[in-house]
């Protein structure tokens, strides 16, 4: 990550309450995107980085559908941020740590996502469209 990045970041970070920041270290799971833990002095965080010309409003639109399934029967993080930095835009997530599954994981998995397939509309679709993956996703 390029140093006028994480200079633009780290202000853009503590002049909006998410403190200073200490450090970032990439991790796996970010798929198109970078993803990093940023620790800082509020805390720990989950950062994805991508290019904003190459994938107008990604974040924005992800930060939308993260809402909506917070509605649901799933424990989703919430979306804290989404900012555009230099060429970049970033979404900030709370920090999710890894835990152990509990021992009927999958039941509760499986009752979770049956519920949230029992929801349902007048028609097909979604009030905005988004992204699978690097793909525009007409929603319409």
């Amino acid at each position: 990550m390029e140093p006028s990045f994480q200079s633009e970041l780290s202000g853009f970070l503590s002049e909006n309450g998410f403190g200073r920041h200490l450090s970032l270290e990439t991790v796996s799971g970010g798929s198109i995107n970078d993803a990093y833990r940023l620790e800082t002095t509020e805390g720990a965080f989950f950062l994805k980085v991508n290019s904003a010309s190459r994938f107008p409003l990604l974040f924005e639109a992800e930060k939308r559908g993260l809402e909506l399934l917070s509605d649901s029967a799933f424990v989703v993080p919430k979306p804290l941020l989404v900012h555009q930095v230099g060429a970049n835009q970033v979404l900030l997530l709370k920090w999710v740590e890894k835990g152990s599954p509990k021992e009927n994981f999958w039941e509760v998995f499986g009752r979770r996502l049956a519920k949230l397939h029992s929801i349902t509309n007048d028609s097909f679709g979604l009030d905005h469209d988004n992204y699978i993956g690097s793909l525009p996703q007409t929603n319409g």
